[in-house]
């Protein structure tokens, strides 16, 4: 018996290292102190991988039913990784399973399929939350914004979950602040990113930073979004309601003000016409005086209690009227001139973005019309748009079109021109994610590595699609070409001798024997291994004629000197 109090005590101190257990909703350390609590320990959901994370287990006969089930949801996606519904059905299962371990492996291979469903990116997230941590949490938030970095929802998710649970952190405002300009940066320019805008002004509303809206306003008054005229009608409502220096920096309302005494200077006659200098200066004087039991500059000029001065209130409250609408107004009028820029260039794009219908990526087909629209706004922002936002809108496109060759193959063209150093990055998306099954992208990506004299990488590029698409010869056939002109004949002969070992069919044994047959003869010099690669061809189909033609031939022949 003290052996066992002795295992218990142990547990609990291991209990503790491996971080807090859920017990009905409470924390529980350091509670074994009879066997009975040794059996509750046993029936506690195990934790997963060492970080506190409740995995969700059962008993070894529900475990061993809930792997069985699993693995029938697996065996689908694993034979058809295409099959969207598949990986639906099994990440729902995960998801009502509360099965941490076997949630994360379902959800890490989906999104190596399908990176922009973003909604799964927050079901993901809102998983390691309940089951985990909030740490744990905040990481999948960050996978899924650098996956998708244009998605406005995901970025209002995660901005919410992060005032939602950093509220009481020193660094909250810093930390939200920072995370809104990161998410204006990535997907502030998008056409329907208005909601994300309007939010970041509740924010610096809500924290009183009046100078940092009007920053904002000016910011989103240059974008054009669906909702420019609403940015443009809210902003002139934050300039009416809030003073002029609250909400301008001090340089705008120091060379405001200056222009507004500038023009009352020019506006008011120093005296009546005919009078000379002296006697205008004169009347200055007098005027002034008027105020000569004006308190010294700094002293509260209110009256004593009791006693009301209602004249100079009225005067002194018409004077900083004046100023304030002189200030209001220029500022409205120059962001009107920013806001009339905008509309313009709004309206040349309006008519292609309501051609989308489907912003979103799906892998069901889009419309031809879908497509034709794409197509047409892609070259007119080209022609007419800013390196940015073109980018901005050929990311757009490929979210909704993720499936189709030919456009990451437009936006391949145009980055080629414009940014050639980022090719290499979207042809890696590409093949190696998007279009993993769909040759002419990847052979197209091998050719461009060469073309720039990176025969390695092209090399490489190739041997990975004859992983991915292992029935596909013209990889194969591809590689052993870039090998020939690299000058590796060694690396051309095992290709082919791999070719030959490797079909099945046997007339296609034959057609690789004869190439290897003529690339050892006439390159290489090596007649005899020749002979023998077609001897071996004829061993194998006796009747194929064409071997034998290139037996008697390689015979007669002589070795060149």
């Amino acid at each position: 018996m003290p052996s066992f109090y002795l295992a218990l005590v142990f547990l609990s101190w291991v209990d503790w290292l491996d971080g807090p257990r859920l017990l009905n909703g409470c924390v529980s350390r350091l509670f074994f102190f009879s066997p009975a609590s040794f059996l509750l320990y046993l029936r506690l959901p195990r934790v997963d991988g060492g970080c506190g994370c409740v995995g969700g287990a059962g008993d070894s006969k529900k475990e061993g039913k809930e792997s069985a089930e699993l693995e029938k949801y697996w065996q689908v996606v694993r034979s058809n990784p295409a099959d969207f519904t598949g990986w639906t059905y099994l990440l729902q299962y995960v998801e009502q399973e509360n099965n941490l371990a076997a949630a994360r492996e379902a959800f890490d291979k989906f999104f190596s399929y399908y990176p922009y469903c973003y909604g799964y990116w927050k079901k993901f997230a809102d998983m390691e939350k309940k089951l985990c941590s909030i740490e744990k949490a905040e990481q999948t938030f960050e996978r899924g914004v650098a996956a998708i970095p244009l998605s406005v929802d995901l970025w209002i998710h995660y901005i919410n979950f992060v005032k939602l649970h950093y509220k009481d952190k020193e660094d909250y405002y810093t930390k939200v602040k920072n995370l809104f300009e990161r998410a204006i940066e990535s997907s502030g320019q998008d056409f329907r990113s208005d909601r994300l805008w309007d939010m970041f002004v509740t924010w610096e509303l809500e924290n009183k930073n009046l100078k940092e809206v009007t920053a904002i306003y000016e910011r989103v008054l240059q974008v054009p979004t669906q909702l420019y005229g609403h940015h443009f009608e809210k902003f002139q409502e934050h300039v009416k309601t809030h003073l002029p220096k609250d909400i301008l920096s001090t340089d705008e309302f120091l060379q405001l003000r200056q222009q507004y005494m500038e023009s009352m200077r020019k506006a008011t006659p120093v005296g009546p016409p005919g009078q000379s200098g002296d006697e205008a200066g004169t009347a200055q004087m007098e005027i002034d005086e008027d105020d000569g039991d004006a308190p010294p500059p700094g002293v509260d000029d209110a009256p004593p209690p009791g006693v009301e001065d209602a004249t100079k209130e009225d005067t002194k409250a018409l004077k900083n009227d004046n100023e304030a609408k002189y200030i209001r107004d220029k500022v409205v009028e120059k962001r009107r001139e920013l806001f009339k820029a905008n509309e313009a260039e709004v309206g040349r794009r309006w008519a292609f973005e309501e051609g989308i219908k489907r912003p979103y990526f799906h892998v069901k087909p889009l419309e031809r019309l879908q497509l034709k629209n794409w197509r047409e706004y892609l070259d007119f922002e080209t022609q007419n748009g800013n390196h940015a936002r073109t980018v901005i809108l050929y990311e757009r496109c490929l979210i909704a079109c993720a499936l189709y060759e030919d456009m990451w193959m437009k936006y391949i063209k145009y980055l080629d021109t414009a940014e050639p150093e980022k090719v290499n990055d979207v042809f890696r998306r590409a093949c190696t994610t998007h279009l993993v099954r769909k040759p002419s992208i990847s052979l197209a990506w091998a050719a461009y590595e060469e073309k720039h004299g990176r025969f390695e990488e092209a090399s490489t590029i190739l041997a990975e699609m004859e992983a991915r698409i292992p029935d596909l010869l013209e990889p194969t056939l591809r590689r052993i070409n870039v090998e020939r002109r690299r000058g590796c004949p060694e690396k051309v002969e095992e290709l082919y001798r791999k070719c030959i070992s490797q079909t099945e069919s046997t007339s296609l044994k034959s057609h690789f024997a004869g190439k290897l047959a003529r690339f050892l003869h006439k390159v290489q010099n090596k007649l005899e291994d020749a002979k023998e690669v077609l001897k071996e061809a004829l061993d194998r189909e006796p009747t194929n004629t064409r071997s034998f033609t290139r037996f008697r031939t390689s015979w007669k022949m002589p070795r060149k000197s």
